[in-house]
Formats: structure tokens, C-alpha cells, sequence
């Protein structure tokens, strides 16, 4: 596959591990995480990691490479959970279906 010429990217929803910074909490590792532009959103979560991201890149190996090398070496980042979006149902309130309406065009 020819990457270049494919229009669209990859997402994965990733969760982090941290240790909290004294006095800053989880605010200055979140901070310096969403500068990247890969970052579509990040959240401060409850359960077994502290952080959820949402990553998009070109292609699956340019997501993981981004894990890899921005976020698991991070000193405060202990632990690192990468699940790929295979499909998508729902985003921003709006159902992405493959549904034809009336015309037969897609909805």
C-alpha cells in the first residue's frame, strides 16, 4: 500500500499510567501531551490508567512510533496501553452509519 496517496488516517485510543507531579497533579504531563498534533484529545480518567488519548496518525506503524517515542519515554508515564479504532459508530454525536435513506444516498 502506498500510504501517501491514501486520504484518511489512523486512530487510537490510548491510555497512559502516571505519576503525578508534586503540587501540579496530572495538569503539566496533560499539557505538554496535547502540544503534539497528534493528539485529538486527551482526558483525565478513573480505573486502572490516568490518562486516555485519543491519536491519529497516517498509518497504524506512525501511531506506534508516536507511543513509542513521545509518550512511553516521558518520566512520568509508567505504562502504556494502545487499542486501535477498527470501526467507527458514533463521533461528536453523530452516528456514521452505512445506512441508504430515501434517494439512496448514504446517511
Amino acid at each position: 500500500v502506498d500510504w501517501d496517496k491514501i486520504d484518511g488516517y489512523v486512530s487510537a485510543i490510548v491510555q497512559l499510567k502516571v505519576v503525578p507531579k508534586a503540587n501540579l497533579g496530572f495538569e503539566d504531563i496533560a499539557h505538554k501531551i496535547a502540544t503534539h498534533e497528534e493528539v485529538e484529545s486527551i482526558y483525565l480518567t478513573s480505573g486502572d490508567y490516568d490518562l486516555s488519548l485519543t491519536i491519529k496518525g497516517k498509518t497504524l506503524q506512525d501511531v506506534a512510533s508516536f507511543v513509542a517515542v513521545n509518550l512511553a519515554t516521558l518520566e512520568t508515564v509508567t505504562a502504556t496501553k494502545t487499542n486501535f479504532v477498527m470501526s467507527r459508530y458514533k463521533e461528536m454525536d453523530v452516528r456514521l452509519t452505512s445506512e441508504k435513506d430515501d434517494r439512496g444516498g448514504f446517511i
